[in-house]
């Protein structure tokens, strides 16, 4: 629930700025905060200017060019800022959780409580590649029938499986 309240205000407020700084509403949303928030060049700007183009039916590369600067300075900052987080929690360390929200929480990624047993071998390459196929044509078939991009669809339905836990650590 925080991070979808997080996600939330940081779409309201980057799109508030971008409005207020002239770039419109649809144009700051689509084209900076959703870019930024998406989460880099691979998993973000190229599927989502594959999507626009479609929504669009404008050149994906025009669209590219677009969203590109946006999330190479939002990279930029987020390695800035989480350098300076890193410093800061290094020189006052009664400021971290030690990678914990809330004291005596169970952290399910923690590397230390849980690891990938056994070894990652041809089966388990295959087994990833795969699941990245499958997820795919799933984006195809949602394409057919919904109209929104298989890239895009794709991101969404890694995700999905990804919170149902539908995917084993040794495929992740």
């Amino acid at each position: 629930m925080p991070l979808a309240v997080g996600s939330l205000a940081a779409i309201a407020a980057g799109t508030l700025v971008g409005t207020l700084l002239g770039l419109g509403t649809r144009h700051a949303l689509l084209f900076v905060v959703l870019p930024i928030l998406a989460g880099g060049v691979g998993e973000g700007a190229i599927p989502l200017s594959m999507g626009y183009a479609d929504i669009l039916h404008q050149p994906q590369n025009l669209l590219f060019a677009q969203v590109l600067p946006p999330v190479m300075v939002g990279s930029f900052t987020a390695i800035l800022l989480s350098g300076a987080l890193n410093y800061l929690g290094k020189r006052f360390p009664h400021l971290t959780g030690d990678g914990r929200l809330q004291p005596e929480e169970h952290d399910d990624m923690d590397p230390h409580e849980e690891h990938v047993t056994g070894t990652i071998d041809v089966s388990h390459v295959a087994a990833a590649g795969m699941t990245a196929l499958a997820l795919y044509l799933l984006g195809l078939i949602v394409y057919r029938l919904v109209g929104i991009p298989a890239a895009v669809a794709m991101l969404f339905l890694a995700a999905l499986a990804k919170l149902i836990q539908a995917v084993s650590p040794q495929i992740q």
